[in-house]
């Protein structure tokens, strides 16, 4: 599961061309990486944007071309104040890792994010709650 944060602040050029372009061009080599591992990966994919919670832009698959043209899709959007919406995207990957059709498979949620982390202190709940159920999460920050 792949979580892209496209707020104003993906619109920065430090990441070249800019660090939405960054996130999906990572987010495609993610895929292609799970894929080689073991062909009955899933993935799916997210954006959060600041202004609404989570928008589901793939539902799990293992076909590269619905990731791409999902991805393509995606651009810029939101205020440009820092993404605050972590924990309720976080509740919405959960969801969609528990319809995997393959229960055994491990579950992951790779969050990226382009603007500051606001601190939360439901944040830790979250934390705890994905623990509990053998959820791991990677957090990728390009933000600086």
């Amino acid at each position: 599961m792949d979580s892209l944060d496209n707020s104003e602040f993906s619109r920065n050029g430090d990441y070249s061309p800019n660090r939405l372009d960054a996130q999906m061009d990572a987010c495609q080599a993610l895929f292609a990486a799970k894929r080689r591992g073991n062909v009955e990966s899933q993935v799916a994919v997210m954006a959060c944007d600041g202004l609404n919670c989570a928008k589901v832009l793939m539902s799990l698959s293992v076909d590269q071309r619905k990731l791409v043209s999902a991805l393509s899709a995606l651009h810029p959007s939101g205020t440009g104040q820092p993404v605050d919406t972590v924990v309720p995207a976080l509740k919405v990957a959960q969801i969609i890792l528990n319809t995997r059709p393959n229960p055994n498979q491990r579950q992951r949620i790779v969050l990226f994010l382009a603007s500051p982390l606001v601190p939360d202190h439901d944040l830790v709940g979250m934390a705890k709650l994905l623990r509990k159920n053998n959820v791991a999460v990677d957090v990728v920050a390009c933000a600086g």
